[in-house]
């Protein structure tokens, strides 16, 4: 059919010039019109791609000025859920290198609340609490990057790298110790020639004198790094140079005087703390720490007790061996008292027992009630 209607116009033209000369110039016309749109996609692409090499260059200029102690959204690596709004997640940023970042993964769901190795971030502007898991370093790179939302100040800093060098296996070179504002001082535990040390005093030029540490996992009283254990040598003393050394990777690992009762300790008997009788709302201190709890009640070798920022903000009832308390420390006011028992009413008074055993829980409300009396 088409090839007898292409010999039918053929005629036609052959048999009319005029017909011929205007289907011609109709043809003409179509291929000018053709080559016009042909460059206008062109010329249009050209633009689109230019855009889009535009917020790449924004994009890869945004990953670049990320610094350890930022807060960054970024896609979660290995991500297997189908809630898609969990796809982009906050970050903190704890070191990198030039093409990768090292962050810690931010959560909001509150069972984390009653994880130790959780740190927990309260933004004021937005109202919502980011858990950052410090147990797991995750490494994210300009692809999954989304943008850098803000910082956190050097102190929360400090908080959260001593958590992670505390409960996760590390390699030290994903961590910026640095850029956190640790100083050395008397009870950090610094990083030189790839060796742990305690720092116990200072020279006159400024130097320190310095316990080698010796990794003992079974000894669950030490000093922990990288989830294990590790016990002072204070056989292996050695003097270590501020500009000598890697990094501190604790800042408070131990105090003076704990470390006094150290390096006295040769053959003396350890005290049994476990039979000390504590009261509710006690302060303790504890072992090779500067943090202070606030004490609750006992169950068997376990002290149930909540942290005195948790005046402020909950985040739940947390538990500890009693043989990491040091001693007493102090007696809460009775304005500090009203605090306690303000925190501690939704949760030990709705039927929700996730914070506590239904024991546990028993026990602290008897104590309120006997106190409040």
């Amino acid at each position: 059919m088409l090839i007898f209607l292409s010999k039918l116009i053929i005629k036609l033209m052959n048999k009319y010039p005029k017909l011929k000369e205007e289907i011609t110039n109709y043809i003409k016309l179509d291929i000018e019109n053709n080559k016009e749109n042909i460059m206008q996609h062109s010329l249009e692409k050209t633009d689109d791609t230019k855009n889009i090499d535009h917020i790449s260059q924004e994009k890869i200029m945004a990953f670049k000025s990320v610094r350890p102690g930022d807060l960054v959204i970024a896609k979660t690596p290995y991500f297997k859920s189908d809630d898609e709004s969990h796809l982009y997640r906050p970050f903190f940023i704890v070191g990198r290198s030039k093409k990768k970042l090292y962050g810690l993964y931010g959560s909001t769901s509150p069972n984390t609340l009653k994880q130790d190795y959780y740190y927990h971030y309260f933004d004021k502007v937005s109202g919502k609490v980011s858990n950052f898991n410090c147990k797991k370093i995750y490494i994210l790179d300009k692809e999954g990057f989304k943008n850098n939302a803000s910082s956190l100040d050097d102190s929360a800093g400090r908080k959260i790298v001593e958590l992670l060098a505390s409960n996760a296996i590390i390699n030290t070179d994903m961590i910026d110790f640095n850029a956190f504002g640790f100083e050395p001082k008397i009870g950090s535990v610094v990083l030189f020639k790839n060796e742990f040390y305690l720092l116990y005093n200072c020279t006159n030029d400024g130097s320190f004198y310095a316990y080698k540490l010796v990794c003992n996992p079974k000894h669950n009283d030490g000093i922990r790094i990288s989830n294990t254990g590790y016990m002072i040598n204070v056989r292996e003393s050695i003097i270590i140079n501020k500009n000598e050394m890697d990094c501190v990777i604790l800042e408070n690992a131990c105090t003076k005087s704990q470390i006094k009762t150290i390096e006295g300790r040769k053959g003396v008997k350890r005290k049994d703390y476990s039979n000390n009788k504590y009261n509710f709302g006690d302060v303790l201190s504890l072992k090779n720490s500067k943090e202070k709890i606030i004490y609750l009640t006992k169950e068997n070798d376990k002290l149930y007790y909540i942290t005195e920022d948790q005046l402020d903000f909950f985040t739940g009832i947390k538990k500890i061996s009693v043989q990491n308390v040091n001693s007493f420390y102090r007696k809460l006011s009775n304005e500090e008292l009203s605090r306690v028992f303000s925190v501690l009413d939704k949760p030990l008074n709705s039927c929700d027992t996730k914070y506590v055993s239904s024991s546990v829980k028993s026990n602290i409300l008897n104590s309120v009630k006997q106190l409040k009396k």
